[in-house]
């Protein structure tokens, strides 16, 4: 076939956000193999709880993130903050996968883990567990959607878009990509998912080649269970990942806490609401770089630290920040396994349409923002408050000050998803 005449499949992933998390992945989508209509969920509201999540599409959620993150980081800009929704990717990427066929299919399910499941389970078990995050805790705000926007000239296989609809909740339209409308309908549902906090993620001027965007929308608005009191926070030093010190605004807390202190790293859990949400905050023993505690969260070490979290007294010190990230996923995912996706000429979504023309991936994108303050991770204006220094708490506790590069996993409790990811380098960016 003519390289000409082929069209592009855009991925894209965009943004997490802390009472603003967003995130948002825009992916390629397909259709499942032997998944007819009659087989699909019901497309209302089921009560779903923990008891019912696939323990392995969440395990390889995890691994996924935490490698993909690893990736990510390892080929950005030394000392620069980093902030994701790995589970955004994911979810994208299995909707991608379900019209994905032969060496393509392989690839994708290597990448995210999926190997063991079937694509029917892969997505029963992707549909109960987005409805379960959703009503985890009611005293927070999660909400995960997914949308398809294709180009009104092509017809796509509607079984496909059923798949996407009853399992994810996918809103699909037809657009006309050479109008002057098309970007800013989809960029209004953007705006509108997440809550105000991201603004766009396609170009007024779609590219002829695109064919389809898929997009999913996470965001996530928590207040601690226990928020920091402004008059304890203060100006303190930070020392940056080039040994200079500066004044960084620190939050300072006594009370109870789930803390580990591991081999390498000492880690702190900050629940939101009742409990069931809640931010990890991992601190490297000084010598040990972030990278290399980034890389030890794969496999069964995220399982071991969650394990060894136990109710202690003690003092927590955390900077204020506020993160925005934006990356793209295309190396990273090729190098973790489905670079077939993203070539022209042997990539194979024939679950999506019929060829002519072949569908591949063009771009994966995450943009991400979080901001964290003494109420939550609520995004909003932050006020400064210098106050007196605490005494150091009794030697029967502990003091985990992050005074330095740390990593802050959000996670939610019951089901065992890790929600985002993000590196501090420097809170003061």
């Amino acid at each position: 076939m003519d390289r000409g005449k082929r069209r592009s499949f855009r991925m894209f992933a965009q943004a997490v956000k802390s009472a603003g998390l967003a995130a948002i992945c825009l992916g390629t989508i397909l259709s499942v193999a032997g998944c007819g209509a009659a087989t699909l969920p019901s497309s209302k509201a089921h009560a779903y709880s923990a008891a019912d999540i696939d323990a392995r599409l969440v395990s390889a959620y995890n691994d996924f993130g935490f490698d993909l993150y690893r990736t990510t980081a390892a080929g950005q800009q030394a000392g620069k903050n980093a902030f994701m929704s790995p589970a955004s990717v994911a979810i994208a990427l299995s909707m991608t996968m379900n019209g994905a066929a032969g060496p393509t299919r392989d690839g994708m399910a290597q990448t995210l883990g999926l190997q063991g499941l079937t694509p029917d389970e892969t997505n029963k078990a992707a549909h109960i567990l987005q409805n379960v995050l959703r009503t985890a805790d009611p005293s927070v705000q999660l909400s995960i959607a997914n949308s398809i926007w294709a180009r009104k000239e092509l017809k796509f296989n509607p079984d496909f878009l059923a798949t996407n609809k009853n399992y994810y909740g996918a809103v699909t339209e037809s657009l006309d990509f050479a109008g002057s409308k098309a970007a800013a309908t989809i960029n209004k549902w953007v705006k509108k998912e997440t809550k105000g906090r991201i603004d766009s993620i396609v170009d007024n001027k779609i590219d002829p080649q695109t064919i389809m965007f898929l997009l999913n929308a996470v965001y996530f608005k928590g207040d601690w269970t226990v928020p920091f009191e402004k008059s304890a926070t203060r100006d303190r030093p930070f020392t940056l990942s080039n040994g200079t010190k500066a004044s960084r605004s620190m939050m300072d807390r006594r009370g109870t806490f789930d803390y580990a202190d591991m081999d390498g790293y000492a880690a702190v859990r900050l629940p939101y609401g009742n409990g069931n949400t809640g931010t990890i905050v991992l601190l490297p023993d000084e010598g040990m770089k972030l990278p290399a505690l980034t890389d030890r969260l794969i496999g069964s070490e995220w399982l071991n630290l969650t394990g060894a979290l136990q109710n202690r007294q003690g003092e927590v010190i955390l900077p204020r920040f506020k993160l925005e990230y934006e990356s793209i996923l295309n190396e990273p995912l090729k190098a973790l396994g489905m670079s077939a996706a993203f070539d022209r000429d042997k990539a194979d979504f024939s679950g999506l349409l019929v060829p002519p023309p072949n569908a591949y991936i063009g771009e994966v994108k995450h943009k991400s923002f979080v901001q964290v303050d003494e109420k939550g991770t609520e995004a909003a204006a932050v006020t400064k408050v210098e106050s007196k220094a605490t005494s150091a708490p009794a030697s029967s506790g502990f003091m985990m000050e992050m005074n330095r590069p740390f990593l802050f996993v959000i996670h939610e409790r019951q089901t065992g998803t890790v929600l985002f990811i993000g590196s501090v380098y420097d809170p003061g960016l």
